[in-house]
């Protein structure tokens, strides 16, 4: 009912002003006054709406900015993140690699390793059963020989009893022999929201990226640590399994040696027991068929004599050599049975390696499947990043558009407050109706206007417009005649409309 009142009293106004001659000065000049006042009154609320208006828009304002700033930490937050989780995909990527490459090459070398050890053990297993061949062989050789060598000393002694105290010196030195040798063998065996906001942001997303990379680098530094210590172990596997075959083969090697001394010896020996016992026999023959003739005088008696004791001498030596020849195998024996022992060592201490190697491979596979786990949660990592990448980049459209149209709005709302503080201040201080020669050009559009034509104007400002800027109008007088008005006195007049700046979405000034 006011804003009617208003309009009928500003169309009332204009009338008069138009028809300056139907009533006194006086009574025009308060009936003047009080629509002034009137209408001051009406603009003085106005005003507080506006302002009322510019308050909240001003308050939507620092909303949208602080939405703003929050959307721009967040994608600040996801860049660095993403970017983190992707040289962290890089390094494991490459430490993956590099740990498959260097299974890769381990259970190469493992198989290798079990081809070789399984040849040695097969080595081992055909030396041990040559070792017992030849052991067996040799004491079948050498107890017929000492059996015959008891015979023989027993004969020996029933046919020379006067050479007792010889034989008993020959005995002492034969103990004293073993004696030296047995010494002599110990001894060997003995020694074999601001800028402020924004920098404390900056700070805590440094913060946040040293701490990410300090774990980044330890567990680069972990791992390496436990790709040297695999490679490490290798190599003392590599070096173990060589000194074990270099062990092996000289066993080997010494085996055979060892053995073909055996048969020659034997042959040797079985080749002198065939002679002595071919001799002995026949000369036992001989003894025994021998007709009994003792010489009748001394001296034949004393060449007899002499005759006897060149034998014995010979059957002494020969009896040495056999002693001689039967030490010699007893030291060979005691050889083979410590060769035999460093051989089941040898074989144990490959076996030993061999459960090492297969507890490596065992720790290779759990570092295989380990790998595996990685890889699943690095596809997943790059997935969630591809995720982010997406999320951040449909983020920063969203903002760049949000920022756009915070920057559009401020620029209309300052312009806004700026046009209508300017005519709020110069309603009061100028009048209200402008001359058509006063105006060359549109104050809204800034188009030219012609000087050959009537120019039109605001019914409610008084303010001259082109055609398509007063193209607005609202009813004015009792009978609601439709009168030409701006934008701005549109908005004015007509409160609960829309205002003019905010009928369409605003354009970017770009």
């Amino acid at each position: 009912m006011a804003e009617n009142v208003l309009k009928s009293s500003e169309s009332g106004t204009i009338r008069d002003a138009d028809d300056s001659g139907c009533s006194t000065p006086d009574e025009s000049r308060r009936n003047l006054e009080e629509e002034f006042n009137v209408q001051r009154a009406k603009m003085k609320e106005l005003f507080l709406q506006k302002e009322d208006n510019l308050k909240q828009l001003v308050q939507e304002k620092q909303q949208l900015e602080s939405e703003l700033f929050g959307v721009r930490a967040q994608l600040e937050q996801l860049q660095t993140l993403t970017e983190n989780q992707r040289s962290e995909i890089q390094s494991l990527q490459m430490l993956v690699s590099e740990t498959l490459e260097a299974s890769s090459s381990s259970s190469e070398e493992l198989r290798r390793l079990r081809s070789v050890n399984l040849d040695l053990e097969q080595k081992i297993s055909q030396l041990k059963s040559q070792n017992v061949e030849d052991s067996e062989l040799v004491r079948s050789i050498v107890e017929p020989l000492e059996a015959e060598i008891g015979a023989l000393k027993t004969k020996l002694r029933d046919t020379d009893a006067r050479l007792q105290e010889t034989l008993k010196s020959v005995e002492t030195k034969e103990k004293t022999k073993d004696i030296t040798n047995s010494g002599g063998d110990g001894k060997t065996e003995g020694p074999s929201g601001c800028d402020m906001c924004v920098n404390y942001e900056r700070q805590l997303a440094t913060e946040e990226l040293e701490g990410v990379r300090s774990i980044h680098d330890e567990t680069v530094r972990g791992w390496q640590a436990e790709r040297a210590e695999s490679g490490r172990r290798v190599h003392e596997l590599e070096d173990a399994l060589r000194a074990a075959d270099e062990v092996l083969r000289a066993t080997s090697e010494a085996a055979e040696r060892a053995s073909q001394r055996a048969l020659d010896l034997v042959t040797t020996l079985t080749r002198d027991n065939a002679t002595l016992i071919g001799k002995y026999t026949r000369k036992a023959v001989e003894i025994q068929n021998e007709v009994i003739n003792l010489p009748d005088t001394v001296i034949e008696l004393q060449e007899q004599c002499l005759q006897l004791r060149d034998q014995l001498i010979v059957v002494q030596l020969g009896r040495e050599e056999a002693l001689a020849s039967a030490e010699e195998l007893r030291n060979q024996l005691l050889q083979h049975s410590t060769m035999l022992h460093q051989q089941d060592a040898a074989l144990a201490a490959a076996r030993a390696e061999t459960e090492q190697l297969r507890e490596q491979v065992d720790k290779l596979q759990t570092e295989r499947s380990q790998i595996t786990e990685i890889a699943d949660n690095l596809r997943k990592s790059t997935m969630m990043v591809e995720q982010l990448t997406e999320e951040k980049q449909r983020l920063m459209a969203e903002a760049q558009e949000s920022r756009s149209r915070v920057y559009v709005l401020q620029q209309e709302l300052d312009n806004s407050e700026k046009i209508q503080l300017q005519r709020i201040r110069e309603a009061d201080t100028e009048v209200r109706w402008q001359h058509d020669d006063d105006v060359t050009e549109c104050p809204s559009c800034k188009t030219p206007l012609p000087n050959n034509k009537k120019k039109v104007h605001c019914r409610h400002c008084g303010r001259i417009y082109c055609s398509a800027c007063v193209c607005r109008s609202v009813p004015s007088g009792p009978r609601g005649t439709p009168a030409r008005v701006c934008s701005v006195c549109d908005t004015l007049l007509r409160p609960h409309t829309a205002p003019y700046f905010s009928t369409a979405p605003p354009h970017s000034p770009d």
